[in-house]
């Protein structure tokens, strides 16, 4: 006998089968079993039949309250067969509303060996996973400011058959602060402030803090706009003893200048209406020259290329490397 909802409501039962074959664990067959526990919350069995390494059990529970949200994940192998040990991975996702402009939450994600996905999962987007997050945060957005602290750390997983992967660095806290006001004559000032501890088993460790404070006055009309800006970026690290320098400090001007024109046109095409718009814009950036071979690289990396990449004042993506720039862009 089988049973259907025919008005799109959630029912109790088995969900469809999923049948599969991997050369590392042979016959795969899963039959997930839904539990429909409250109208916020719910729940799903998912025994797993490994031909090759025997019977994993899996288990996820969901939940939408009014103040509090989560997807919890759990899946354990007891004595793998191919590889004579217990395999597990845990995934928790939750966060929590402490009112309309403060939240609360964490994610841990953890698996019991490097080779976990690659034995176990039958996804490529999956096999390649190298690092797993695990982290907590509080956060407050406010009409004018914010403010963040978050503790991170990850846990990497290294392929045996392949060159060693850097392992990323802790952030062991990290605080971020802003804000922003426009005054009575349009000119508009931001801030932006971050002071974290960065800690690693091998490389350089240190607190880097951060400040950069702008001002930009934009200028519009109905056919363009004009916008100029002036930051200054200011950086420190406090390292730990193996570095060659305890305390770097580097502070520079930034200034842009971006402005764009629009010209448009009605035209009829087939019996319809369109508007035909031709938008140039360009984009100048100064920044002068800061020699920061002295400063390790926590968390930074150059920005892949987009169109919003050329209209950027700093193409790293991070707080340790600031390009200079004399440059000029046109689109």
């Amino acid at each position: 006998r089988m049973d259907f909802s025919l008005n799109n409501e959630r029912k109790t039962g088995v969900l469809a089968p999923t049948l599969g074959i991997t050369e590392r664990s042979g016959i795969d067959i899963t039959v997930p079993y839904y539990l429909n526990l409250a109208p916020n919350y719910d729940a799903t069995l998912y025994p797993r039949l490994l031909a090759k390494r025997g019977l994993q059990i899996g288990g996820e529970f969901r939940h939408l309250l009014e103040d509090f949200r989560g997807e919890n994940r759990l899946e354990y192998l007891a004595n793998d067969r191919e590889t004579d040990r217990s395999r597990w991975s845990v995934l928790l996702q939750n966060e929590y509303r402490l009112n309309d402009n403060t939240r609360a939450g964490m994610v841990y994600s953890r698996v019991s060996d490097n080779d976990y996905f690659r034995d176990l999962s039958n996804q490529i987007s999956i096999t390649s996973i190298t690092n797993l997050n695990q982290e907590a945060w509080l956060t407050t957005q406010h009409a004018n400011w914010y403010a963040e602290l978050r503790a991170q750390d990850f846990q990497t997983l290294q392929d045996s058959t392949a060159d060693l992967i850097d392992e990323p660095y802790a952030r062991l806290p990290h605080a971020r602060f802003g804000m922003a006001h426009t005054m009575n004559n349009g000119l508009e000032f931001k801030l932006e402030t971050e002071a974290t501890r960065f800690a690693h088993s091998s490389l350089t460790e240190g607190t880097r803090v951060l400040a950069y404070p702008t001002l930009r006055m934009p200028l519009t009309s109905s056919f363009g706009f004009l916008t100029p800006q002036i930051g200054w970026h200011s950086s420190y690290y406090a390292l730990d003893d193996s570095a060659p320098d305890a305390d770097i400090t580097r502070n520079l001007p930034i200034f842009s200048l971006d402005s764009g024109v629009v010209f448009d046109r009605p035209f009829q095409f087939a019996g319809a209406a369109f508007e035909q718009t031709l938008e140039p814009r360009a984009y100048y950036v100064y920044a002068p020259y800061r020699n920061q071979d002295a400063i390790p690289v926590f968390d930074t990396a150059q920005m892949d290329f987009s169109y919003a990449q050329m209209f950027t004042e700093n193409q790293f993506i991070g707080g340790d490397r600031i390009n200079d720039a004399n440059q000029l862009t046109l689109a």
